[in-house]
């Protein structure tokens, strides 16, 4: 477990919280490893990031991106926006940052169709899912 910021809504009330599983990414599914998951808070009235928890195998070495965005002042929406390389682990932080403008491309049971992907719009669910 590893953590930074903000401990948690109860430290900032008006943060929004996002948690990405582990189970949702390639990377822990390659390596058989989906226990964990990234959780991030973030101002809702500048989407900056407050904090940063990781719980899982990978925790110690995927902190150092929550505290650069923290240190540097960083947005979940920038976040959203970095590129990750696919499958690897830090791709949880930028899931987790995704979540907050729906842009989460592995969140589980939803997927983004090409067309939202082009016009930058909401998730969709699967075709044939169950809601």
């Amino acid at each position: 477990m590893a953590g930074g910021g903000a401990p948690g809504p109860q430290a900032e009330p008006s943060a929004g919280v996002s948690r990405f599983s582990f189970a949702a990414l390639g990377k822990s599914l390659c390596e058989e490893e989906p226990e964990g998951f990234v959780k991030m808070l973030v101002d809702p009235s500048t989407d900056r990031v407050l904090g940063v928890t990781i719980v899982g195998q990978h925790a110690s070495s995927l902190i150092h991106l929550g505290v650069l965005a923290m240190q540097h002042g960083l947005t979940a929406t920038q976040l959203t926006h970095t590129v990750t390389a696919h499958p690897t682990w830090p791709e949880a932080f930028t899931e987790a940052a995704a979540q907050f403008s729906g842009a989460s491309l592995f969140t589980k049971g939803y997927v983004r169709s090409p067309r939202a992907i082009r016009r930058g719009s909401d998730l969709s669910p699967p075709s044939g899912s169950i809601q």
